[in-house]
């Protein structure tokens, strides 16, 4: 930062507490011009000064000293803390810089997390470090990052922890969005993560994506207890309580605003039940793509959580689960007895929804392979039909040629049908020439003869009269001979 930018700040700072509370936010959509971060640096004094922390105590050269280093990181390439050789710069927050760094004795690549000079005047922020560094380094679970060493070199202190090969939940949800599975996964190790650290009685205080680490093999891990605070059992809080939730360096309230439950955005001792509502809103995000309460400035965002109810999930991502909306309704309740109580009973919740999400799915794949089996089989069947349409043609086709090649006639082209009888013959017969047909049928007296009729005409006749015997032939020769043969006897 420059000192022109620093002395434009000042100035603007300086006008807007000349001027009544009501009247600054439109002052500040004037003369900041949609600069954000002038407006977020003048907000932050504003807010420091409102807390009882103005800068207008101190000296003006220490101030503005302050702000121009802020934005220089403390340590450069190369350079050694104890054994750890500085590789680059990761980040920078409220509670320090964190560098990649080479561990020389392991030969490991570390976190190394450092708290700049300055801030070590400051017992209650050096308090707050040490405080995280004992807490982190207390708890063992897959979830939570690992603390290496705490340690002091030159009156800087310092923390080392593992590396995490991967990108923080902010950089996944910028680069797409994310699916109903991945984001219940992703919330379900992060409170997994929270339950163990309420059971050992620490409290996260900043849930945010940006303290939310996706490893490239899958799991989570949950960054920065910078702002952990150990569960005191004590008298309920004081006035002193809650000015240890401000930032003192930045004016603002102590994590990420968009993030804060009502109880911590107003300044109060927070619990386990913060943290539960902070997950909500990341869990909220997530799924929607959308941050729950909104505000144009602090002030605003403040109101917005302390008021405002979200929009149902389903406006933003209409195939959203209605247990879902449901837990995550639950975990936003604004009155912190009617919340989540432990993150043990969210954590239930999430689990037992993954896996009717994973059923469906399931059953959905299921039915999608049971179409594609019976529409494969439809093709094979109409596949079958036309192979054996091809093999009957060709085999017609080769038996006509043989019995082309053989002499014997083709079959006729054309066919006519005449009726013959009206019912009442039995065994018919027709002769070799088809001009005749034989046939036994019953007289007018109901006896049975054999009848012979020409086919031309219609005329018939009786050839053999009724004899009382069974007739039966297998060819109009045979039966025309016995016929005969009965007729003469």
């Amino acid at each position: 930062m420059t000192p022109e930018r620093y002395q434009q700040i000042d100035q603007i700072f300086q006008a807007a507490l000349a001027l009544e509370p009501d009247q600054r936010a439109a002052y500040l959509d004037e003369v900041c011009s949609g600069d954000k971060k002038l407006r977020r640096e003048v907000e932050s004094l504003i807010t420091s000064d409102q807390g009882g922390l103005s800068f207008i105590d101190e000296p003006a050269f220490e101030m503005a000293a302050r702000v121009l280093a802020s934005d220089e990181p403390a340590l450069a390439v190369g350079d050694l803390i104890d054994r750890y050789e500085v590789v680059s710069l990761l980040g920078s927050g409220g509670m320090g810089e964190v560098y990649l760094a080479h561990d020389e004795k392991l030969d490991r690549k570390i976190a190394l997390k450092l708290l700049p000079t300055h801030f070590t005047k400051n017992q209650a922020r050096l308090r707050r470090f040490q405080q995280e560094a004992r807490a982190a380094s207390a708890l063992n679970h897959p979830n939570i990052i690992t603390i290496h060493e705490i340690g002091q070199v030159e009156n800087r202190n310092f923390i080392a922890t593992e590396f995490v090969d991967g990108e923080t939940l902010r950089q996944r949800m910028k680069r797409a969005p994310l699916s109903l599975n991945e984001s219940l996964d992703i919330a379900i190790q992060v409170c997994a993560a929270l339950a163990a650290a309420h059971n050992a009685g620490i409290i996260h205080r900043d849930i945010k994506p940006e303290n939310i680490m996706l490893r490239t093999d899958g799991y989570v891990k949950v960054l920065d207890f910078g702002l952990a605070k150990l569960t005191e059992k004590r008298e309920p809080p004081t006035e002193v309580d809650a000015a240890e939730n401000l930032d003192i360096s930045s004016g603002l309230l102590m994590g990420t605003v968009k993030y804060m439950s009502p109880e911590q955005a107003q300044g109060q001792q927070v619990d386990q039940r913060s943290d539960i509502f902070s997950l909500g809103v990341v869990l909220y995000e997530m799924v929607t793509g959308h941050a729950p309460f909104k505000g144009e400035d602090t002030t605003r965002l403040v109101k917005s959580i302390l008021n405002d109810e979200p929009r149902r999930l389903t406006e933003y991502a209409p195939g959203a689960p209605e247990e879902l909306q449901r837990i995550v309704s639950k975990a936003l309740i604004k009155n912190r007895a009617q919340r989540y109580q432990a993150a043990e009973d969210l954590l239930v919740d999430l689990k037992t929804l993954r896996q009717q999400v994973e059923l469906s799915t399931d059953s959905q794949s299921v039915n999608h392979r049971a179409e594609g089996r019976i529409s494969i089989l439809r093709r094979w069947r109409l596949a079958a039909l036309a192979a054996v349409c091809v093999i009957t043609i060709a085999l017609g086709v080769t038996v006509c040629r043989r019995r082309q090649r053989s002499g014997h006639p083709s079959p006729p082209q054309g066919m006519k049908i005449t009726k013959l009888s009206n019912g009442g013959a039995w065994v018919p017969t027709i002769s070799p020439d088809g001009k005749y047909v034989a046939y036994v049928a019953n007289n007018a007296n109901g006896e049975l003869g054999v009848w012979i009729k020409l086919v031309a005409t219609g005329y018939a006749y009786q050839l053999v009269a009724p004899a009382g015997v069974n007739y039966g032939w297998d060819s109009f020769h045979e039966m025309a001979i016995t016929s005969t043969t009965r007729y003469r006897t």
